[in-house]
């Protein structure tokens, strides 16, 4: 078959143009790198052997190592910024170390690290010889003004939260857009400095260049942030499973001091971060004899966690875990002395080290842990509605509560109003606190004609009537609504740390501008409002559900005929659906597991088991050794169990 000429020349011709075109881009990226090369390198070090040649006797020169580019194209300019880039980043780098370790990081300012390190950068840029002091100076104040104007920029935008996120885009985006404000001052300044009239053309140029910068130092500082964030998680799970960070052969790279935590590690329970039984007979051993030879008391608790093994046979061992994993938290944040020592003794055994400590603190310790350690363990969550289920019972307490009472001798009005507090708080979950007790008076001054100091010896006083029953029920029904807060975490997705932040900022608010927590969490972007919404229409409903239990309860129909003065039964919602006038009592605390800490008058709702404990406390005696008082500790302890289970505490099961 005949060869086509004409096709083969144009074959040929489409080579020599793709070959041309591949020279052109490999040519292009190589004036890229040398001129990159070349800024990053080269040139500091020409302005770091220029300034010592003004400044002091010495006359070096810098090493020849890379030459200055010839060539002018895009490759070449962008090769530049990129070295510039990496230069500026370098600098700054040693300046935020000099800076940490000089000051601490937490007080200086950023844009003082900034405002340095743009100072440093000019004047490692050779300049020409002629009047340098002069020149040298008003660049490196330009430096100055220029990176302390970038930063300035991007700390404002990142006020503004479109560019508070941490994603690459709104990271690579403040950084252009601070770059081009830099560049903007940079070009402004020069003009002033150099006393000549700004001109447009070169704040435009200025502007994108320092865009550019700025973007390519944007997603530099990205990358590195990532990569870090990367390299470190994957270092730390490897760690955390006991691995090296790598391995060559036999030979196996270690965190330093991992051999002591290696110890450590064996010395503690994996499953709830306490001291396990061998860590804690260590403890224990050195505890004693300190206490014996300095003559310090040494007190110990031990405790035996109630109704674990139902939790554990009703629901599992995975939810017996957690529940050892729960009681563990509350037992460190409990005994949080610096000298405590917490110890998993096995099982459901747990002991407290107590150096320093006499046993009537100790006794005072535990008894008021055995009060508050209640957890409430289910197969997920209760609804609001599960929580209601007990009001009706709580209503009918404050329904049988005496309407009058006799004062007693040398009884003040104030005397009466704490005493009808203190009877009441168990159900309302009120405070005894000034505050309520001067409402308290207010409100029975105006039952009663008292005045205040008035003594209420051997008269009828009658103390309540519908309404106030009424209002009583009320803010007892707030004892069965969770907090917005703990709703968000059950059904919105919001975390407990955000949550934590959200009351932080709160409680630094006067409370005359005092926020809710949900608008906080909106503010913050740790929620939407459309959650928000959500949460309250859940908390809406179970208000409602409460009105009507409390109506429907026998008893109570005076008091519905007859509603209590600014009585908030029928749930006053401002515009945004956020609650008012919420009285402060003890709130339910969810968790999606099923395993929560119950406050301490709280029932369990229907199906929910209350795990408890029970504490043993014994105090070292002169010349006891570590067998015999650990001995005293496990009995004194078998002994409050069969006190406790005697009283009905030991199996604290739902109803």
């Amino acid at each position: 078959m005949p060869i086509n000429a004409h096709s083969s020349d144009k074959q040929s011709t489409s080579d020599q143009t793709k070959s041309q075109s591949d020279n052109a881009l490999v040519s292009g990226v190589g004036d890229a790198l040398h001129a990159a090369a070349y800024s990053a390198v080269e040139q500091p070090l020409a302005g770091v052997a220029q300034v010592i040649r003004h400044t002091t006797s010495f006359k070096p020169d810098a090493p020849d190592l890379i030459s200055k580019p010839t060539h002018d194209n895009t490759w070449t300019k962008a090769g530049t910024i990129a070295g510039s880039v990496l230069d500026f980043a370098i600098i700054a780098k040693g300046v935020g170390v000099s800076r940490a370790l000089a000051f601490d990081r937490a007080t200086t300012v950023p844009i003082i690290e900034s405002a340095a390190s743009g100072a440093i950068y000019e004047a490692t840029v050779p300049i020409a010889d002629k009047d340098f002091g002069v020149n040298k100076l008003r660049n490196m104040a330009i430096g100055v003004g220029t990176f302390a104007t970038m930063d300035g920029a991007a700390m404002g935008l990142k006020a503004i939260p479109m560019f508070a996120r941490t994603g690459y885009l709104s990271t690579v985006g403040t950084a252009t857009i601070s770059g081009a404000v830099g560049g903007v001052g940079h070009s402004s300044l020069t003009a002033a400095l150099n006393g000549r009239p700004l001109n447009y053309n070169e704040v435009a140029k200025d502007a994108a260049s320092y865009a550019t910068f700025g973007a390519m130092f944007g997603t530099l500082g990205y990358g590195t942030a990532a990569g870090k964030e990367a390299i470190t998680s994957r270092l730390q799970a490897r760690v955390s499973e006991g691995k090296p960070y790598f391995s060559i052969g036999p030979i196996e790279v270690h965190p330093k001091g991992y051999s002591e935590r290696a110890k450590e590690f064996a010395l503690v329970d994996g499953l709830t971060g306490l001291k396990n039984k061998t860590g804690g007979q260590e403890a224990l051993r050195t505890e004693v004899a300190r206490s014996s030879r300095e003559k310090e008391p040494l007190s110990m608790t031990y405790l035996d966690l109630d109704n674990f093994k139902a939790a554990n046979d009703n629901f599992g061992h995975n939810v017996g875990d957690a529940v050892l994993k729960k009681a563990s938290e509350m037992i460190k944040g409990h005994f949080k002395r610096g000298t405590d020592i917490h110890v998993r003794e096995g099982g459901d055994e747990f002991m407290i080290v107590m150096p320093k400590t006499d046993l009537p603190h100790a006794t005072e310790l535990a008894q008021t842990f055995e009060q508050k350690m209640r957890i409430g363990v289910a197969k997920e969550a209760p609804t609001t509605m599960q929580l209601s289920a007990n009001y009706p019972a709580e209503v009918t307490k404050l329904k049988t509560m005496p309407r009058s009472v006799i004062g007693k001798e040398g009884q003040t009005i104030e005397d009466l109003a704490e005493t009808l507090l203190k009877a009441r708080s168990n159900i309302t979950g009120e405070k005894i606190d000034a505050a309520n007790i001067s409402a308290e008076v207010a409100r029975l001054q105006e039952r009663t004609g008292l005045k205040p100091g008035q003594v209420t010896s051997g008269r009828k006083l009658d103390v309540y009537n519908d309404n106030d029953i009424a209002a009583l029920g009320e803010k007892t029904s707030y004892r069965f609504l969770p907090q917005i807060g703990q709703l968000l975490k059950l059904h919105g997705g919001v975390k407990e740390e955000q949550i934590q932040e959200a009351m932080r900022i709160q409680s630094q608010q006067t409370p005359e501008n005092r926020q809710l927590i949900g608008q906080i969490l909106v503010e913050k972007k740790f929620a939407s409002q459309a959650q928000i919404d959500q949460v309250f229409e859940v908390q809406r409903a179970a208000k409602q559900w409460l009105r009507e239990l409390f109506h429907s309860t026998p008893g109570m129909h005076a008091a519905n005929d007859n509603p209590a003065p600014n009585s908030q039964l029928n749930l006053v919602v401002d515009a945004q659906g956020m609650l008012k006038n919420v009285p402060v009592v003890p709130r339910p605390i969810l968790d999606q597991s099923g395993i929560r800490p119950l406050q301490p008058t709280e029932p369990p709702v229907p199906g929910e088991l209350v795990v408890g404990v029970s504490a043993g406390v014994v105090q070292l005696n002169p010349n006891e050794g570590l067998a015999a008082f650990k001995g005293r500790g496990d009995a004194k302890m078998f002994e409050q169990k069969q006190i406790r289970k005697e009283k009905g505490l030991r199996y604290d099961r739902a109803r």
